[in-house]
């Protein structure tokens, strides 16, 4: 065998190898640390790209050659058939429009449930500086853990940004209710704050939007209609993100308390309204 073959065969070979190893590593994260392929179909195009690298590097080394083919054409398409059919979820993206943050989710095939996935750019910080910023275009190649389980499945939803920092998923159920779930990426944290005081005092917007904060209840006028937000039937996110619900546990808006004198307010609609504080 030539030279120059033996080095052509060689490199595939050890390329395979390095992703077996990095392969087995994965597994061990995922076992070890909850940590998983964003989009899970990586997994199997890794194995399939290994097999063929495998395949590219002993051939020329071996004399069995077609019963090496046969075999890794067995085992090719075994992966491409897990590849179509062995991934469990879908992935639902959207990037911030500063381009600075990721919005994912990953939602069930079967169940049409939703989690919430934090990528190891947000879990370690440290990594920010060798990390590339996560995108629609690159959040493949990103490892990440569930965060929170979404309260209900999604028959269908979009993402909203009502600041570059702070998304919201709009959702309809498999029953036709709405609802929404926050997330911010600044400093924002889980609260059980029951006073509000953000959202004290009175909020407009020049289309005629209303909202009266303080009181037992906060009344809420958008386009022509009144909506009742009770705080005992609110989702605190932060003191600065709350979704609020009516009782029966359909959500109605989410509102930002962008800074002292701003508020963002968006329906289950979609429309989005900026108020100023009177």
């Amino acid at each position: 065998m030539k030279r120059l073959t033996k080095i052509a065969a060689t490199l595939p070979l050890l390329f395979s190898l390095a992703l077996a190893l990095l392969q087995l590593v994965y597994l061990y994260v995922q076992h070890a640390l909850a940590l998983h392929y964003i989009w899970d179909g990586l997994f199997y195009l890794m194995n399939i790209l290994i097999i063929l690298l495998a395949l590219l590097g002993i051939l020329p080394f071996i004399h069995k050659k077609l019963l090496a083919s046969l075999l890794a054409g067995v085992l090719l398409v075994l992966q491409v058939v897990l590849f179509f059919f062995g991934t469990a979820s879908t992935t639902i993206t959207s990037t911030s429009p500063d381009g600075e943050n990721i919005f994912i989710l990953q939602q069930s095939k079967a169940t049409g449930e939703l989690t919430y996935q934090r990528s190891v750019y947000y879990e370690w910080p440290q990594l920010q500086t060798k990390l590339g910023t996560p995108s629609s275009k690159n959040y493949y190649w990103f490892l990440a853990k569930d965060a929170e389980y979404l309260t209900y499945p999604a028959k269908k939803g979009k993402v909203f940004w009502l600041t570059p920092d702070v998304a919201v998923f709009n959702y309809q159920t498999p029953d036709g209710s709405h609802e929404q779930f926050m997330r911010g990426y600044q400093d924002f944290a889980a609260s059980n704050m029951s006073t509000f005081a953000p959202l004290i005092g009175t909020w407009s917007a020049a289309d005629g939007t209303t909202l009266q904060g303080g009181g037992a209840t906060y009344p809420l006028t958008v386009a022509g209609n009144t909506y009742t937000l009770d705080p005992t039937y609110a989702k605190v996110y932060s003191d600065q993100m709350i979704v609020f619900h009516e009782t029966n546990g359909n959500a109605i808006c989410a509102l930002v308390v962008k800074d002292d004198s701003t508020l963002s307010l968006l329906m289950t609609d979609g429309q989005d309204y900026l108020l100023t504080k009177n």
